[in-house]
């Protein structure tokens, strides 16, 4: 008796939640984890306030899950769907490559933070074709770059540079998921730290911001504008 008893109210139970669907709210942002920000530091120091950055699902037109490339354009970091769901914490991931993705993102947010106006940048960018073949984020240190500062370079340009910068001084070549990346950025790390030895010492100062609206690479050929 007590068998059926069990049975029936199971499927008196089924037939409420089917009746009675609940909708499951599933976030779709989330704040830095206390790994993110201790990454971040490694380069930003407390040039940002972690408190107000959010890792965002998607959003944006679904142009970061179209295009498969985070977007960052008011401090906070839009990840393609599927990365979102994948990384729950990029300090944690085991891909190099996704902790160099994140302090690129992380410079959007320090430029955004000290006022730069990053959607704008980026619209001037796209507008002159920077973002066709990611032609917006070469740079070359050993030529046509030699003796810049780092306020002369695009703001993509200063992301690279931060993010190769933390590549070759903080990531090991081993378990590197690109290691002709590591190398290349190794090789040039000298170059990359006198380049950034500015912000390094105090990455608060503003007139460290890029002042370049659009120098682009064609084939390492620049094109001013």
């Amino acid at each position: 008796m007590n068998t059926v008893v069990s049975l029936r109210a199971r499927l008196q139970g089924k037939d409420f939640v089917e009746k009675n669907p609940t909708t499951v709210t599933v976030n779709t942002r989330r704040k830095l984890t206390g790994g993110e920000i201790a990454l971040a530091k490694i380069m930003f120091k407390d040039a940002i306030d972690y408190s107000k950055v959010e890792v965002i699902r998607g959003g944006l037109l679904s142009i970061p899950t179209r295009s498969k490339n985070a977007m960052t354009p008011f401090g906070s970091i839009h990840l393609p769907n599927e990365d979102y769901d994948k990384v729950k914490d990029f300090s944690q991931d085991q891909k190099a490559t996704n902790k160099i993705w994140f302090i690129h993102e992380m410079a959007h947010v320090w430029q955004y933070q000290l006022g730069l106006n990053t959607a704008m940048r980026g619209i001037e960018i796209g507008i002159r074709g920077g973002y066709s073949d990611a032609k917006a984020y070469d740079y070359d240190l050993v030529c046509d770059d030699q003796g810049k500062k780092f306020q002369q370079f695009n703001f993509e340009q200063q992301a690279e540079i931060i993010s190769h910068y933390f590549d070759a001084y903080h990531l090991p070549i081993q378990g590197h998921n690109y290691p002709v990346l590591h190398n290349k950025n190794v090789m040039q790390k000298f170059s990359l730290k006198n380049v950034l030895k500015e912000f390094l010492v105090n990455p608060s100062d503003k007139a460290l911001l890029s002042q370049n609206y659009g120098g682009i690479y064609y084939n390492h050929e620049p094109k001013k504008y």
